[in-house]
């Protein structure tokens, strides 16, 4: 279709409202996540739509045509009061969805009258529609029906409502949302009184109608207002939900302090309630008491920037601290009723110290224990009653519990000359400039007793199984040697002095039996102190290892770290532990398996030299395991129950110790650990020998 010039010349405007109103679209779709945007997008839209309708009938070639168009037309022209009632809802903060009742019906109208409008029947808008002569294409001209004015009447109704909403809500505002406000109720405004002209009949020229132009009219209001005044960024429904919420006062002024908005718990604080005081100078004193006032809250100031980040206001903060000096107040109130309540109530001597050691403050538990009265007490000092160190000691030991609590043990006098054997926790505290220890005393009087009682009746159980084991064994011994002895009589008697003498020589090795438990025995108590020497264990442990596992057919790996340490020890009585840890991994591994001894350098406390025996054998359980270096204990037929205890006896004697660890089905570890002297490095290279 070719336009003439003066074609052109009549569509440029209306096209120019027509990328306005698309514009608008565009801008309110890109910030969808605003609540006011989208409602702003559709009335938009539907403002193009007019628009482009009105266009597209303009050109239309035959009477037919036009009234198709101008039928259309009518869908956004009814359209438009609903998108206005969603956009004004969403500007002044309330929600859009679930619609209110009274849309739904307002829809149910819209609805029915565009059925009437769209329909065949032409009498409801077009009764005498006629095309009369007229730029650019001609023009359709028809005469109102009561249809037509009752639309017409249901737009400008609606209308009001959506205008007198923002109307109100810009009045109550001020400074930057009140002139958001303006500009789009201005913007809506146009549209409707450009259509008020059109219904008189009045136009811009020849054959030009006022009502799509004015569209694009509105929308470029809208459009500077969105950036002269952010109407899509700084939403009013945000500043007034934000200064509404607020329970402490907040104002904002200029660079000159002049108020530009405040919310109403500001106009509280400065006695006028109910009231705005926008216009006036910050803080805006208004009776004699307010610096009263004042004094409850904490000022804070924030500055507002514009663009470019330059400072085009302050935000001004009043923080009630009253409310929290009172909430901190209520909560000290709660914690030292609690605290009280839990002294009250408690079994234990709980009492408070200053760093002086006097007595602050004590509970009924702890005056009981010490047999003093609460006011006997608050004049004490801690040298007072407790007996194992002295004053300057226990100063010292509460400055070194500031910050680390400590559980220790002590000995308390009560006020009638009796001991207690107690156990105390305490901690020190920092605060106000003094140092306080909060102590709470446990009597160990009773416990100490039955652990007493207990270790007796240990060791006397020690002592009936290792007078019980010595009798059997020595009667086993005594028992041979005698049958031995009777048996070279009888032969001696019968003239045969060979056999004679070989019963005496087994009399000797029984005696030599003997002779061996009683070495053990010796080497279990006091006796048998260690003979010690620098020595190098690691040219001796393959020797040491290879004879306690003659005719036992089990592989053992040893491996030595290099460089090892010596060892100040009694060699013999040391081969007589490796001997055995091995015999005992020997006999937990009767059904197969593989030995391992490993020797290294251990840094603990000081040097040692470890010598681990592992086996695979059936491994111990934990009730097993706490008895296994007690005298005569054995898991096995033939055992005698010293082997272990001895070489725990013989560990100690050198200053060391033995270590087990076993897992049930895995195997066990006997570790042996023994004093080194490092600055004497064993010459063995490290081997790995099976």
């Amino acid at each position: 279709m070719e336009l003439t010039v003066g074609e052109v010349l009549f569509v440029l405007p209306y096209l120019a409202s027509l990328v306005l109103s698309v514009g608008l679209l565009l801008f309110g779709i890109q910030r969808s996540h605003i609540p006011v945007a989208l409602p702003l997008a559709a009335y938009a839209l539907n403002q193009a739509a007019w628009t482009a309708g009105f266009l597209l009938k303009s050109f239309a070639p035959d009477l037919e045509t036009k009234i198709l168009w101008d039928n259309l037309l009518f869908v956004p022209f009814l359209l438009l009061p609903f998108m206005m009632l969603v956009t004004s809802r969403a500007f002044v903060g309330k929600k859009v969805l679930p619609l209110a009742p009274g849309y739904w019906i307002l829809l149910a109208v819209i609805v029915g009258m565009l059925l009437l409008v769209l329909g065949d029947d032409r009498r409801w808008v077009h009764p005498d529609a006629r095309l009369v002569p007229g730029f650019p294409r001609g023009e359709l001209a028809y005469s109102f029906t009561p249809l037509v004015y009752g639309m017409s009447l249901m737009v400008y109704a609606v209308s009001l409502v959506v205008f007198a909403r923002i109307g109100n809500h810009t009045w109550r505002v001020s400074g930057r949302m009140k002139k958001q406000g303006i500009f789009l109720l201005v913007g809506l405004l146009v549209p409707l009184v450009a259509g008020l002209f059109t219904l008189a009949g009045v136009t811009i020229g020849p054959h030009r109608d006022i009502a799509p132009l004015s569209f694009g009219l509105g929308d470029l209001i809208i459009v500077w207002g969105v950036y002269r005044y952010r109407i899509l960024d700084l939403l009013p429904m945000a500043y007034e939900a934000a200064f509404r919420s607020i329970e402490d006062p907040v104002a904002v002024t200029d660079l000159d302090s002049v108020i530009l908005a405040h919310n109403p718990a500001y106009a509280v604080l400065v006695c006028a309630p109910g009231t705005t005081v926008v216009g006036r100078l910050f803080p805006f004193p208004g009776t004699t008491d307010l610096v009263a006032d004042f004094s409850r809250y904490d000022l804070r100031e924030s500055p507002v920037l514009g663009s470019g980040g330059k400072k085009v206001g302050t935000l001004y903060l009043f923080r009630d601290v009253s409310r929290l000096q009172k909430a901190q107040a209520e909560k000290v109130e709660v914690l030292l009723l609690r605290n009280q309540t839990l002294m009250e109530l408690s079994l234990e001597g709980i009492h408070i110290l200053d760093d002086q050691g006097n007595v602050v403050e004590a509970n009924p538990a702890f005056c009981r224990m010490l047999g003093y009265t609460h006011d006997e007490l608050l004049g004490m000092n801690v040298a007072d009653w407790d007996t194992q160190w002295t004053k300057d000691q226990l100063l010292k030991n509460i400055g070194e519990m500031v910050g680390n609590p400590a559980r220790f043990e002590t000995r308390h006098r009560r006020k009638d000359g009796t001991l207690l054997e107690v156990e105390v926790f305490g901690v020190g505290i920092q605060g106000a400039g003094h140092r306080y220890l909060y102590a709470s005393a446990r009597d160990m009087t009773d416990r100490k007793r039955i652990e007493a009682e207990a270790e007796k009746n240990q060791r006397l159980d020690s002592l009936g199984v290792l007078a019980g084991g010595i009798a059997h064994d020595f009667n086993n011994i005594l028992t041979g040697m005698n049958g031995q002895i009777e048996m070279a009589l009888l032969h001696l008697k019968a003239g045969r002095q060979e056999k004679a003498v070989t019963w005496l020589m087994n009399a000797l090795s029984a005696q030599d039996r003997g002779k061996s438990l009683t070495r053990q025995l010796l080497t279990f108590s006091k006796g048998g102190a260690p003979v010690r020497a620098p020595t190098a264990l690691g040219p001796r442990i393959q020797e040491w290892v290879d004879f306690a596992l003659i005719g036992a057919g089990i592989e053992a790996s040893i491996t030595i770290e290099p460089e090892l340490w010596t060892c100040d020890c009694d060699v013999h009585q040391i081969s007589q532990v490796v001997h055995n840890l091995v015999i005992n991994a020997r006999q937990a591994s009767a059904s197969g398996g593989r030995l391992s001894v490993h020797l290294a350098n251990r840094q603990l406390d000081g040097p040692f030299v470890t010598i681990a025996v592992s086996d695979q054998g059936t491994g111990m359980v934990p009730e097993t395991m706490q008895k296994i270096f007690d005298p005569f204990f054995t898991t096995k037929p033939d055992g005698t129950g010293l082997g272990l205890s001895v070489s725990f006896s013989i560990a100690k004697k050198h200053s060391g110790w033995i270590e087990v660890s076993s897992q049930w089905g895995v195997g066990s570890t006997f570790t042996l650990y023994l004093p080194a002297t490092p600055d004497r490095p064993d010459a063995l290279d490290p081997i790995s020998r099976q």
